[in-house]
């Protein structure tokens, strides 16, 4: 989801297995020479979504990575099942109430909250939740809420042992 630390977690927890540290959002700005809002506001959500996949593909190919995708990834198209079959997948659970919590101290630009209010957004939270859910659970680990990043890295690290 939105706002879970996907990113923070991916690139601490790259570092700490010394290996590379990837961004799906960062490759598809190399690929387009535009910014993910850019994306959304000229070509759409369904253009974006596109755009992910390919960015998800050549993931693929690479080794030894930690990549962070967006929360939207695993339900679009087959990624989940490729996800999956590519790699330990992992999904850091946090309830909608943190989530909207963390978006609101950050300022990061997210394209499916803009001009939300507190409580649009956190309605928006719950609904995606429920919406995503179903992908989500397909994951081969699920961190459960109050993870901390310790524990996703001794996770992980008995896992690739």
């Amino acid at each position: 989801m939105p706002g879970s630390g996907k990113s923070t977690a991916a690139e601490w927890l790259a570092g700490k297995l010394g290996w590379t540290y990837v961004d799906t959002d960062i490759i598809i700005q190399f690929n387009t020479g535009k910014s993910i809002a850019e994306i959304f506001e000229e070509e759409g959500e369904e253009a974006y979504r596109v755009h992910e996949k390919c960015a998800l593909l050549q993931t693929f190919d690479m080794q030894d990575v930690v990549v962070a995708t967006g929360g939207g990834t695993p339900c679009w198209f087959d990624n989940m099942e490729q996800m999956n079959a590519a790699g330990l997948t992992i999904w850091l659970q946090c309830n909608p109430e943190e989530l909207g919590r963390r978006m609101r101290q950050d300022n990061a630009v997210r394209p499916l909250f803009t001009g939300l209010n507190e409580r649009e957004l956190s309605l928006k939270l719950y609904e995606m939740q429920e919406q995503r859910g179903f992908f989500y659970t397909q994951s081969k680990l699920v961190m459960a809420s109050g993870w901390s990043l310790v524990d996703l890295y001794s996770v992980v690290n008995q896992l690739l042992s």
